[in-house]
């Protein structure tokens, strides 16, 4: 799952983070708790079965792929 992900993962991917609002809900109470967002990272990484690294990668490309509205 290194190079491509399916839609079933990358829809598996979108629930996870769902599940993890520390990681995208500024008013979430830890979200600026670096030692808690990384460790809801690792959660969806350890579900996911790859690295953080990879996991945050897929973030980033979400993210550049639809920008904030203004």
């Amino acid at each position: 799952m290194t190079t491509g992900w399916s839609n079933e993962e990358t829809f598996k991917f979108i629930e996870l983070c769902q599940n993890q609002p520390v990681i995208w809900n500024p008013k979430h109470k830890y979200h600026k708790d670096k030692n808690k967002v990384n460790d809801a990272w690792a959660r969806i990484a350890e579900e996911m079965l790859v690295p953080v690294s990879e996991i945050k990668r897929k973030k980033e490309t979400f993210f550049s792929s639809f920008p904030a509205e203004s």
